[in-house]
């Protein structure tokens, strides 16, 4: 019975990389940073269906300007296919993004980015990256988080 629930566990999980595997910003999921007080989330299956989506991942950390960088990196290439996109800058430097791309088999793939502060004591950026895939319009994104 455990090597079902084990091999179940992993084809989900497989699916689940698989679906978001195409974008740069995995990496930031897969441990392409590092930082102070890092946190992950990840939720799946039937307690996103009300909000229309199908996964759920959620990275805060506080990440060096160097890590900053590559996920500017990452976010901007993801950016570039994007049916919409908004970002702002701070000198000169990414501070938000919410990107938009549309994806015929899952249906929307969002990420959202934002750098709330800078830590000048230790030159570290607080950063909350948010993944989202599923059927959901971004109007009904905006009507779950601002409840």
């Amino acid at each position: 019975m455990k090597k079902i629930v084990l091999t179940i566990w992993l084809l989900v999980s497989a699916a689940t990389a698989f679906a978001q595997g195409g974008l740069m910003i995995n990496q930031a999921f897969q441990g392409g940073i590092s930082g102070k007080d890092k946190t992950e989330t990840r939720i799946s299956g039937k307690r996103l269906k009300p909000y229309k989506l199908s996964l759920y991942r959620h990275c805060k950390a506080h990440v060096s300007e160097a890590d900053l960088e590559r996920m500017t990196g990452w976010i901007l290439k993801d950016a570039e296919p994007a049916s919409d996109k908004e970002t702002r800058y701070q000198d000169e430097k990414l501070v938000y993004a919410l990107i938009r791309l549309e994806d015929p088999e899952v249906g929307n793939k969002y990420i959202c980015f934002q750098v709330k502060s800078k830590n000048n004591l230790d030159n570290t950026y607080g950063v909350t990256l948010v993944y989202l895939e599923g059927k959901v319009a971004l109007e009904d994104l905006e009507e779950i988080f601002n409840k």
